[in-house]
C-alpha cells in the first residue's frame, strides 16, 4: 500500500495488520484516552468500532514509511542514511552494508 507521507496524519495499527490514518490531532487524542485508562472495551472510529485491546500501536507517518522500505527489502545506510535496495553497498565514505 502506498501512502503519501504527510504529517498531519497518523496510522493506527491493528493486530490483524488494518492501518486507519487519522488526523494528527484525532488520534493524539485517543493516544492521551489510551494512557490514561479511559477507554476500555470498543471506540468509534470514523464510523468503524475498534477493540482498544486490538491496537498495537499509533505511529507517525515516517514510522510507517520505514516499515514499508524495510519490508520491500531497503536498508538504511547508517553513515549517510541513504536508502538502498537489498543488496546494494553504500559508496559513502562511512557506509557498510
Amino acid at each position: 500500500m502506498s501512502q503519501e507521507l504527510t504529517t498531519n496524519l497518523m496510522a493506527i495499527v491493528l493486530r490483524n495488520g488494518i492501518e486507519l490514518w487519522l488526523e494528527k490531532e484525532r488520534a493524539e487524542n485517543l493516544m492521551q484516552k489510551l494512557e490514561q485508562g479511559k477507554e476500555k472495551g470498543f471506540v468509534r472510529i470514523d464510523n468503524q468500532f475498534i477493540n482498544v485491546a486490538d491496537v498495537i500501536g499509533i505511529f507517525s507517518p515516517e514510522t510507517m514509511q520505514t516499515k514499508e522500505k524495510v519490508k520491500q527489502g531497503q536498508w538504511q545506510c547508517q553513515a549517510c542514511k541513504r536508502w538502498h535496495p537489498r543488496g546494494e553497498q553504500c559508496g559513502c565514505a562511512g557506509g557498510k552494508y
